[in-house]
């Protein structure tokens, strides 16, 4: 399997509550059900990092900088379903209109997309 894991950063100037209000908008639920089937996507799974005092701890026990607010994760069963899309045009212009939605909560320069691959464990 492939996966495209997207780890958001809110913007600086975005509360918490107000990321959380997006992140759970029927807005973006809707592009991401519509991404979903156009891109023959296997699964989504969208999540939020918990606002936690434990969080807050793993964080300063490696001087580590604050976690990302929302982890969106994409999976195709494999390469050449994501493939199709890497050329199609309508695929491209809801890609463009994922991201207008992201602009004014998300911080893309903080953020990190990468794809994975997934195998299941032996045995």
């Amino acid at each position: 399997m492939i996966r495209l894991i997207h780890c958001m950063k809110r913007r600086e100037d975005v509360s918490i509550e107000a990321f959380r209000k997006f992140w759970n908008s029927a807005e973006l639920n809707e592009l991401i059900d519509r991404a979903t089937r156009y891109a023959l996507t296997v699964e989504v799974k969208k999540n939020l990092t918990l606002d936690i005092e434990l969080n807050q701890r793993l964080q300063a026990e490696r001087n580590a900088k604050p976690a990302f607010d929302g982890i969106l994760e994409i999976v195709w069963q494999s390469g050449s379903d994501l493939s199709a899309l890497i050329d199609d045009p309508d695929f491209e212009r809801l890609n463009q209109e994922m991201q207008a939605v992201q602009q004014p909560f998300v911080d893309f320069n903080e953020s990190r997309r990468f794809f994975t691959e997934y195998h299941e464990p032996s045995g």
